[in-house]
């Protein structure tokens, strides 16, 4: 029986374990499946939500889901709607909460004729908000039409919202046009009223007018001047009918059947009513007249645009500047190959359901077998069109269609990375291509729309340096001055007074000891100038140049001026400034993404920052700096972030709007990969070493010597300017370094250096402060001290053939100068350290140190000696050479310090076998040592997990960096 017994124990155990196994699995099963149902249930909630108002489909799940989250309080839905309309950006809600008015992004107030009541679910009021919009911006446009002809057309353009103003003068320009072409009096009486009428509205704007007016008159005056250019035209051609191709290729207005139509050629469109505000427009040139025929072709026939061409060719600008010609709400989304079919398929269904555009800018970013997708998914809206059908089924669901809905795409042709279109998907666009744009044209009638026609000169001047000296070399800047000397021979420039600005920035440099170097200070103001006009800008220099103290100066400065008038207009405002590399995190970490597995999204640094900006209501100025290298894997995403769209697309759906206080900088070394998309968007300010000099550096830290020290700085200044650049000019024309170093580098590794040296005389609290005549004899290591330092920081970047010129250059340059204490003759100046004679080691006998001299000894004279026991392992034997000891005390010397140490050197010269044993056994106590290996595999994550596993939380603990890097030779 026992027998038995033993044997069915063991089955029944595993009987029991495999049920339990059983249970548990059946059980992650199930809580699987209730999640999934549940994420189901939440996704059908959402698009039920998006089915009753359409423009929740350009939100995320997370910002509608916050809308729908606080549906008892209707203004909470504000933030939020700059992304459902084109240029709504706040609504006025009375005291009790009827919608009466909605305000712009520019402040421009519109009264809604049909005021709103927030009652019930958000989605319906919100519906209404649309219909209200729709239905104010025709019945301001009927009634402007029919006080036009009754009212001087000086007051009546300060009158009606710009939109409005633009719309009834496109009206009444048509009307005219066409008459004067059927009485055949274009020329004597039509080009003539027109040259009037722009002339009044330039002396217009010329007057004491609010800055919503001027707005007003400065985009319809772009949009006259283009108006009396194809009267021109008509009248050059000979064109004598309406029907002429020169005149109905035009975009033409007409007030018909109480609704605003536009026609191009054969082409009719409904105006669309959508709220633009009081945002600028495009100069229409030539180029943008042919674009504009092509898409509104391609429209009429139901299909889409692609525009191509090289970067700033103005291919989404035009896009968008069209779609506000036929008042069209534009939704801009910049493509990423993160892309997938999903989140398109979303933006898609939007735009079918609400009548939208999209314009997907590097649309040839997207994986291919996205865009095999995306191309089926087009085809269904376009043959919908097609067909007008009212409502169709979309990816299994039935949605209604709204006409005005089209698809356009540009693309930057032959970039690394892009892919080619599907021939199924191109035949969907109809192609464009953009080439370079006249930019005299643009630039002579942007400031005629400012009121400028006789200081052009002055003005092109102005701008001609205002973009290009900040990014030349200082030898250039001369060659710059001689063709622009020549080119405006009679203008005289007078320089802009930055004075409060100028005197803030130097009290910042005076406070946080830097020098306020004249050619630095210019570049900060440079920097201040191009932050004014451009939202994107690169501080591009060597390292070493300032480019960080440049912005914090600058931020500082500003900061403290709050309140005070400013010299571009308004009042400085503080200044915050978030500093991220994006090169040290992946482009998911850096934007957001999905989970591959469950679809969840999370968010990325980036894009919490700008959210948290985009939210803001302060006027703070927010700086978002990027330290780090520029390349087309990650800046790609931002394109329609540097450009006047100023949103961020994320790949889950989301686009945030930048507001006017957020600015992008980046501070990079150069742009050797950077696209010319990317370069062409952003403002550019250069910095090179040779505008601070290594004078600022030296003058500074004297200026922080301790108080026993002070006496001596005058010696320190003269050798400073005796050996520092000749010694670094010898080192950059004569030595092989191992790793190439800038001279800033060289001469802080020198400060560096003798700041070790001072280390002992620095007064510290508690401590007993050294003996007079220790102190009295400070004179005597001044020079020594500054030599060795001299030896081991610029002299120390070569190889062994250069150390041999280097000491070589040093002992006559040494002699030269008449220094008192020399190298000995013998071997290298590298072969000796300094005996200071105890003079910086209080605790010796002073009896003793006394009788002692300054004076250079070998580094193997006080070498320890070897003791090998028979149980030393072989590893751990380590013998004293000339190289592992002055390694080892340098080290002592920079750590003890807390001065950061990179040793360099090819493989097998004893790297990491010195400071192992160093670290390991030679350090003092309160020191713990860690060593980590990386590799070309090394994540960032895998970094900061290892050094946060080994911290305390509790204390504050100090962390030196050490690195090794193996040198080799390609």
């Amino acid at each position: 029986m026992s027998r038995w017994t033993a044997v069915a124990w063991p089955q029944k155990i595993l009987s029991q374990v495999e049920a339990t196994v059983a249970q548990h699995v059946e059980d992650e099963q199930s809580f699987h499946k209730v999640q999934l149902a549940d994420q189901n249930n939440f996704q059908e909630r959402l698009e039920t939500k998006r089915g009753s108002f359409p423009r929740f489909y350009f939100l995320s799940d997370d910002e509608l889901l916050e809308i729908l989250s606080q549906t008892k309080d209707p203004t909470a839905v504000q933030p939020h709607l700059r992304k459902c309309f084109e240029n709504i950006a706040r609504l006025k809600f009375q005291a009790d909460l009827q919608i009466s008015h909605m305000y712009s992004g520019e402040g421009e107030e519109v009264e809604l004729v049909q005021p709103v009541w927030p009652h019930g679910n958000v989605e319906n009021w919100l519906r209404d908000v649309e219909k209200s919009m729709k239905a104010s911006l025709r019945d301001s446009i009927h009634r402007s039409l029919q006080v036009y002809p009754e009212q001087p057309r000086t007051e009546w353009v300060l009158s009606w919202p710009g939109q409005v103003v633009i719309a009834g003068c496109q009206v009444f320009w048509t009307t005219e046009v066409s008459e004067a072409l059927e009485r055949g009096d274009l020329a004597q009486r039509l080009y003539p009223q027109l040259q009037t009428q722009l002339g009044d509205l330039v002396q217009l704007v010329r007057g004491g007018l609010s800055r919503m007016q001027r707005a007003v008159l400065s985009a319809l005056i772009v949009i006259e001047v283009h108006a009396k250019d194809v009267v021109a035209k008509l009248v050059e051609e000979g064109v004598s009918s309406v029907n002429d191709f020169e005149w109905i290729s035009q975009l033409r207005y007409y007030w018909a059947e109480e609704d605003l139509y536009i026609r191009a050629v054969n082409a009719e469109f409904l105006y669309g009513y959508e709220y633009l505000g009081n945002s600028g427009r495009l100069v229409i040139t030539p180029l943008t007249d042919r674009c504009y025929l092509t898409l509104t072709g391609a429209l009429h026939l139901k299909f889409g645009g692609a525009p191509a061409g090289p970067a700033g060719t103005g291919k989404t600008e035009t896009t968008k500047d069209l779609g506000k010609a036929l008042a069209i709400q534009t939704v801009v989304f910049n493509c990423s190959d993160q892309l997938d079919f999903i989140a398109m398929g979303k933006l898609l269904k939007g735009l079918a359901s609400s009548g939208a555009w999209a314009c997907f800018d590097e649309f040839n970013r997207i994986d291919v077998e996205v865009l095999s997708v995306v191309a089926q998914q087009i085809t269904t809206i376009q043959k919908a069109q097609q067909q007008r059908a009212e409502r169709f089924v979309f990816e299994g669901a039935e949605i209604p269609l709204v006409p005005s809905c089209a698809v356009f795409i540009t693309m930057n042709p032959g970039y690394a990375g892009r892919t080619e279109l599907p021939d199924n998907l191109k035949a969907l666009f109809r192609p464009v291509a953009m080439m370079v744009p006249d930019y005299a044209m643009i630039a002579e009638i942007s400031l005629y729309s400012f009121g400028f026609s006789d200081a052009k000169e002055l003005i092109c001047l102005r701008a001609i340096r205002d973009v290009n000296v900040p990014k030349f070399l200082q030898d250039d800047l001369k060659l710059f001055n001689g063709i622009v000397s020549d080119l405006f021979p009679k203008i005289k420039e007078e320089p802009i007074d930055y004075g409060t600005l100028e005197e803030s920035i130097r009290n910042v440099c005076t406070k946080r000891n830097l020098k306020d170097v004249d050619g630095y200070i210019t570049k900060c103001i440079q920097l201040y100038e191009t932050t004014v006009v451009r939202h994107g800008l690169m501080l591009v220099g060597p390292a070493g140049s300032g480019k960080t103290k440049c912005y914090e100066i600058l931020g500082a400065a500003m900061t403290a001026l709050k309140g005070q008038p400013s010299v571009s207009g308004g009042v400085y405002e503080a200044v915050r400034i978030f500093v991220l590399n994006p090169k040290s995190i992946t482009m998911g970490q850096l934007y957001g993404e999905f989970d591959l597995l469950t679809h969840e999204w999370t968010d990325g640094i980036l894009s919490s920052l700008i959210r948290r900006g985009a939210v803001s209501m302060d006027e703070e100025r927010k700086w978002y700096m990027f330290d780090g290298p520029v390349d087309a894997v990650w800046i790609e995403n931002m394109n329609t972030v540097l450009d006047d769209n100023k949103k961020l697309c994320l790949s889950s759906g989301e686009i945030m709007k930048l507001t006017d206080v957020m600015t992008m900088m980046f501070e990079v070394q150069d742009l050797a990969v950077a696209s010319p998309a990317t370069v062409s968007r952003c403002g550019m300010v250069y910095l090179e070493p040779s505008i601070l000099g290594l004078g600022p550096f030296t003058e500074c830290w004297l200026q922080q010597l301790p108080g026993p020290l002070k006496p001596h700085a005058e010696k320190l200044s003269s050798l400073f300017a005796a050996f520092l650049q000749d010694s670094i000019t010898f080192v950059h024309k004569s030595v092989k370094e191992v790793i190439a170093s800038m001279d800033s580098q060289l001469a802080c590794s020198l400060l560096n250096l003798i700041d070790c040296f001072f280390k002992p005389f620095v007064p510290k609290e508690g401590v007993t402060p050294p003996p007079q005549q220790n102190l009295n004899r400070l004179g005597e290591l001044v020079e020594p001290w500054f030599m060795f330092s001299l030896v081991w920081s610029v002299g120390a970047t070569g190889d062994g053939d250069s150390r041999q010129r280097f000491s070589a250059w040093l002992r006559g340059k040494m002699a030269d100068e008449k220094v008192h204490l020399c190298f000995p003759e013998e071997g290298m100046v590298y072969d000796y350290r300094l005996d200071d004679a105890g003079i910086s080691n209080f605790v010796d006998d002073e009896e003793d140190s006394k009788g002692r001299k300054v004076q250079w000894v070998g580094w193997m004279e006080h070498a320890p000696n070897v003791v090998i026991t028979p149980e030393t392992s072989y590893a751990d034997i380590i013998v004293p050479t000339l190289d592992t000891v002055r390694t080892s005390f340098l080290l002592d010397m920079l750590l003890t310090n807390r001065k950061p140490v990179l040793c360099v050197g090819p493989t097998g010269t004893g790297k990491t076998l010195t400071m192992s044993d160093k670290l390991l056994n030679n350090m003092p106590a309160e020191y713990i040592t860690h060593f980590l290996n990386f590799s070309a595999r090394t994540s960032a994550n895998q970094t900061q997990d290892y050094i946060d596993s080994k911290l305390d939380k509790r204390y504050l603990m100090c962390i030196l960096a050490i690195l090794t890097i193996t040198h080799t030779s390609l």
